[in-house]
């Protein structure tokens, strides 16, 4: 199904980035919310799938993890937080942020 969204059309245009995205993760979605089975991050790399927690497509503002009054969304964001080496648990120490962008855009 990724093969087939991330071809060029008839046109020659490519298909739309949510339609990518969707493949990837659900958007509008926060990991409380999501199956794991739901997600298929491992077409990116296998690693993402483990995380403390994930948003898709969700305002910065709107994340209970971030102290952030931004609007701004990253397409999925990752976090995860120190727990072997680190005496304070509610740190995050890692975030993994993935920008999805079409192919032909020229409207950065």
């Amino acid at each position: 199904m990724l093969e087939k969204v991330l071809e060029v059309s008839e046109d020659g245009k490519y298909n739309r980035e949510a339609q990518i995205h969707s493949i990837i993760c659900p958007m509008r979605v926060i990991s409380d919310k999501i199956k794991f089975d739901d997600m298929n991050l491992w077409l990116i790399d296998d690693r993402m799938a483990y995380h403390q927690f994930l948003a898709s497509d969700i305002p910065m503002k709107s994340l209970p993890i971030l102290d952030n009054d931004s609007i701004n969304r990253m397409d999925i964001a990752l976090f995860d937080r120190a727990i072997s080496y680190s005496s304070d648990i509610d740190t995050i120490n890692s975030i993994t942020i993935v920008e999805l962008k079409k192919p032909q855009r020229d409207n950065f």
